[in-house]
């Protein structure tokens, strides 16, 4: 298997303070895996827990639980996301776990623990621009396929319907696919393109229909940034603001 660490260092994932291992098999992993979530009710609500308590610690009362929970669902979203798109643009490279072969140390802090089994996970090499386009593809196919059991089950932590649900695991998959471009506006606005092609991921099957559609690159101080499709609701905890991909900010044009 490759090196999936320095895959993710020379992407661009560095700087997100992923900490990533390989084992041999499942049987191997220590942490919570998104099967876990999905099958346990007392494992998602203790792991919804452990947010609120850990955002009550940095920011305070009025850090609402519904809020941890929207941050857990970005967080489980968002490392299935990294591995399945978000290296297709550098690397040309789709590693697609199952629901119980990928680990997770709960809560993300500074750091974001994660361990990988290597006898659950499908790899997929695209060398040229056909074959990455059918990589976005499949790849938006399958993270459809694997969050879509945990919809139910995360709807009375999130007190939010589908569509808040479905917004946030797209977004932490346009996050990453702009993270793997490197920030470079055209490969940015290229990849996130193939990922949105609704033809191609129709010829997957309708499961990648779930998704949302419509990516959009907005400003900031930092460079252009995908605006998302839902709101990280940071902004409802006293003393924050909007962020600049914020789809609360109304956009010119």
């Amino acid at each position: 298997m490759a090196d999936v660490t320095a895959l993710l260092r020379s992407a661009g994932f560095a700087g997100d303070g992923v900490e990533l291992r390989t084992v041999a098999g499942r049987s191997a992993l220590r942490g919570t895996t998104l099967a876990q979530l999905v099958e346990d009710p007392g494992a998602l609500a203790s792991a919804v827990d452990a947010y609120a308590d850990l955002q009550q610690e940095q920011f305070g009362p009025t850090a609402a639980r519904h809020v941890a929970a929207l941050w857990l669902l970005q967080d489980v979203s968002w490392i299935h996301a990294v591995l399945s798109v978000g290296l297709i643009s550098a690397h040309g490279v789709s590693l697609r776990c199952s629901d119980d072969g990928l680990a997770m140390e709960l809560p993300r802090d500074m750091f974001f623990g994660v361990q990988l089994a290597e006898d659950a996970v499908m790899t997929t090499v695209a060398t040229n621009q056909a074959e990455r386009a059918l990589a976005y593809a499949e790849a938006r196919h399958h993270l459809a396929a694997l969050l879509a059991p945990l919809q139910e089950p995360m709807h009375e932590h999130l007190r939010a319907g589908a569509r808040a649900f479905w917004a946030c695991v797209t977004d932490m998959a346009t996050g990453a696919i702009c993270t793997g471009a490197n920030g470079d506006e055209h490969r940015m606005a290229s990849t996130l393109a193939s990922f949105d092609d609704a033809d191609t991921a129709a010829s997957c099957d309708d499961a990648s229909a779930q998704l949302l559609s419509g990516e959009q690159l907005v400003s900031s101080p930092a460079g252009p940034i995908r605006r998302r499709h839902g709101c990280c609701l940071l902004y409802t905890i006293e003393g924050m603001s909007l962020c600049f991909s914020c789809p609360r900010i109304r956009v010119a044009g």
